[in-house]
């Protein structure tokens, strides 16, 4: 080792191979630390650029080959994906409409029942009525307080407390 930092001019000759060699990897850029983008080519072009000599040239077309398949599949699942969210939102609107919907028939058969129930108090005041007219009890006077007791039976019913 004394003797090669004594002679220093064989130094310079020592490192001059590999200087060399990463200057030629740099495809005759001057500047010294900026790498060249053309030196790393995209996996078609690097199939392309090798001659027919390499052995590893099918091995690259088919992975090439494999990764085109893979993007294509890749896409066609995000489509897919895409088109299964569109879905589901769209059957998301359709159930809030249906349970609206759903919603409001209940209401509207709460409302009838409660009609229905006032109707039939009603027909069965007059119902008594008339066969108190037509019939020879001539008690009018309980008559009245039926009448108004069923009444308030109708208003009962039309809250929905009935019975």
């Amino acid at each position: 080792i004394s003797q090669i930092w004594a002679d220093r001019s064989s130094l310079p000759a020592m490192f001059a191979g590999s200087i060399q060699d990463r200057m030629r990897g740099r495809h005759g850029t001057a500047q010294i630390g900026r790498m060249n983008m053309n030196a790393a080519p995209v996996r078609s072009d690097y199939v392309k650029d090798f001659g027919s000599t390499c052995k590893h040239i099918a091995e690259l077309k088919e992975k090439d080959r494999r990764i085109a398949l893979l993007e294509k599949q890749l896409a066609r699942s995000e489509e897919a994906r895409e088109q299964a969210f569109f879905e589901v939102d769209l059957l998301k609107d359709r159930l809030e409409e249906v349970t609206m919907t759903l919603q409001r028939n209940d209401t509207v058969m709460v409302h009838q029942s409660r009609a229905i129930e006032q109707l039939q108090i009603t027909l069965l005041n007059q119902q008594k009525a008339v066969e108190r007219i037509l019939g020879d009890d001539g008690d009018f006077a309980d008559l009245q307080k039926e009448i108004e007791e069923n009444q308030q039976l109708v208003r009962l019913a039309a809250l929905g407390q009935a019975r």
